[in-house]
Formats: structure tokens, C-alpha cells, sequence
């Protein structure tokens, strides 16, 4: 028992002494649907001007705010296509960037949303691909479940998930989730769900999910989707559904206009889910720039996730465990 304290009171120790206190916002750039991962003892924060996809790299969260070392690894191209919600995945050892691509409507007259891959190395700094749209008309992300992959999808304002057979390689879409809460559509728009994002914890699968587009703005709650346990990923009935979750940024600030999930993340050490989210601030007339803040989640003792307490801003909290100073 004594052994046991003593391991513990070390872990901690550790913890307090590797994991470097950041505040937020973590950034100020004109930042469009950031995400960020841990590797190899970097935090790399990925997203889009909606011109280009650039990726900055820093030791720590807080170091983001000076914007790390920046890469740009989908530059502007000649179409003025815009980018939007790049994603980074580490699959068989090798790094793939997803996004949807959006031809500007005022050159082609009408808009289109590609989904496209692009292929790395082992190792965040290799060298990309040339893209390839692996499916159209579609905004997604990857969801990992059971040794397999699935692209998750918005689909005529509903979810629909599709197998893929390899990282590059999408099957036929269904339709995984559907406006059939009375909570899911309190605005004037009629039903529609989207942004499906999946995230992990304790060998649990969830999927956060946007509501109707009128109640982004300010509060921005959304669903989740829980997988069961068992049965095939596809369907609707292994996964159970509830709502409405309201948003860490929200109360994270009064003046917060707007507010939207980007993703979730694991410390560096594993033993955390993070949470990554974006505010407009009516004091800037909830335009550019947009600011980018991080929160650990908390749990609830069932297992589910508990959105219950808001981001903090302008004070200094711990970081993610495991990380290094």
C-alpha cells in the first residue's frame, strides 16, 4: 500500500513537472477550423486561411501563440479554391491530411464540396502528396473503430458514414443519424445535423455532432452519438443518442458571438481527451480574427464526456499530462 502511494505521489509529480502551463486564447491568426495532434514531441496545429492549409509546430499549447514553425502544405492554388476542415491522421505509420475543397462560386457559378486526401511520411515534416478527391460533394472525418476505417460525412443535412479499404479509398455511404430529437431543430431552419467529429475514451467511441445552422451562432450546442459496444459501426442502432451538449466556448466569454468544436485530442501521455474550440468575439464585430482555445474534458462516472464546465480565458491553467516544458 505504502509502494503503491509512493508510485502515485511520483506520477504526479511528473505530471506537475512536464506538463507547462498555457492560457487562452491560444491563438489570435485568421485560423478557419484548426485542429491539433501530438507527435514525437511536437504540437502540430493545422488549418486553413481558406486559401491554404498551413500547419505550425510548437513544443507546448502555449507556444502556439507565437505561431511555432508554420508550413504551408497546400498553398493557393490558381482556381481560388478554398479550403476547408483539413484533419491529419496517422494510418499505417504514414500521415494523411483530408479536406474539402470548394471551387470559388463566382468563377464556376456554382459551388462543390470534393473531399480530398493527401499522403505523407512517417514523420509530420515529410513531404505531402499530390491531392486526390476520394469522394464528392462531402465534408468529413475519420472515424477508427474495430481495426477499420470510415469516413464520416454530411450528407442532405443528415450523417452518413462509409467504409474505406484503405486510406485513399472510400465504399458507398448510408445514412448513419438523422433530425428525429425535437431538440435537434429548435430554430426556424426545419432539421439538419452536421460536422460529425469522433473522438475516444477508455475504449469508448463517440461522435459529436453539429445541430441546425440557426443555433451556431453564440451557443452552439450539439448531439452525440455513443457506440454500443458491438455490432456493425453502419448502422443506427449501435449507437445511442443524446443532446442537447452545450459547448465548451460558450460561457468561456460573454462576448463570444460564435463559437464551434474543432477537435478532440489526446495528451501527449494518453491518459486525456482535449478538446480544441473557435470564438468570434462581438467586440470585433464577430468577424477575423478568430480565436482558438484548448480545454481538458471532463468525465462523467458512467464514461460519458461532461461539457458541462466552460474554457477559461485570459488565465493560466495546466496543460495536457505528459507534455514537456
Amino acid at each position: 500500500m505504502a509502494s503503491s502511494k509512493i508510485l502515485t505521489l511520483f506520477l504526479l509529480g511528473l505530471r506537475m513537472a512536464f506538463a507547462a502551463p498555457f492560457t487562452n486564447p491560444l491563438s489570435h491568426l485568421i485560423a478557419k477550423q484548426p485542429y491539433v495532434i501530438y507527435s514525437e514531441g511536437y504540437w502540430y496545429y493545422m488549418y486553413t486561411s481558406y486559401w491554404e492549409i498551413e500547419i505550425a509546430r510548437a513544443p507546448t499549447l502555449d507556444g502556439i501563440k507565437g505561431g511555432g514553425q508554420r508550413k504551408t502544405i497546400i498553398p493557393k492554388l490558381g482556381d481560388d479554391r478554398n479550403f476547408y476542415n483539413p484533419r491529419m491522421y496517422k494510418l499505417d505509420d504514414v500521415w494523411w491530411v483530408y479536406y474539402t475543397a470548394t471551387p470559388d462560386p463566382a468563377i464556376l457559378g456554382y459551388r462543390t464540396q470534393d473531399f480530398y486526401v493527401i499522403k505523407g511520411g512517417a514523420k509530420v515534416t515529410d513531404t505531402f502528396t499530390n491531392p486526390v478527391k476520394i469522394a464528392n460533394k462531402t465534408m468529413g472525418q475519420i472515424l477508427q473503430l474495430h481495426g477499420k476505417l470510415y469516413l464520416l460525412s454530411e450528407c442532405n443535412s443528415d450523417i452518413c458514414i462509409a467504409p474505406m479499404s484503405s486510406p485513399n479509398s472510400v465504399g458507398t455511404p448510408s445514412v448513419l443519424a438523422v433530425s428525429d430529437q425535437k431538440w435537434e431543430y429548435l430554430g426556424t431552419n426545419g432539421p439538419s445535423i452536421g460536422n460529425p467529429t469522433p473522438f475516444y475514451h477508455n475504449d469508448k467511441t463517440f461522435i459529436a455532432y453539429d445541430l441546425d445552422f440557426e443555433r451556431m451562432f453564440r451557443e452552439h450546442p450539439f448531439g452525440l452519438l455513443t457506440y454500443k459496444g458491438s455490432g456493425d459501426p453502419m448502422l443506427a442502432s449501435s449507437w445511442s443518442k443524446s443532446g442537447p451538449h452545450q459547448n465548451v466556448a460558450y460561457r468561456d466569454s460573454n462576448s463570444t458571438c460564435y463559437s464551434e468544436l474543432g477537435n478532440f485530442f489526446a495528451s501527449p501521455d494518453g491518459t486525456e481527451t482535449w478538446t480544441l474550440y473557435n470564438t468570434d468575439n462581438l467586440s470585433e464585430g464577430c468577424t477575423d480574427p478568430q480565436h482558438t482555445g484548448a480545454k481538458r474534458l471532463d468525465w462523467n462516472p458512467d464514461g460519458s464526456p461532461n461539457f458541462s464546465v466552460p474554457g477559461v480565458t485570459g488565465r493560466a491553467v495546466e496543460g495536457p499530462s505528459g507534455e514537456r516544458n
